[in-house]
């Protein structure tokens, strides 16, 4: 049981980790976009 809990919060933190990354990328594009608008 114990070892179930440990599986569960790692899979956890990788699931965190993705959902920040993918945010990042989402900021990092908008940031973009942003930017090339203000160029133009």
């Amino acid at each position: 049981m114990k070892s179930r809990i440990s599986i569960n919060l790692t899979f956890g933190n990788l699931y965190k980790n993705q959902k920040i990354t993918i945010l990042k990328q989402k900021f990092r594009a908008e940031i973009a976009a942003v930017l090339e608008a203000i160029v133009r």
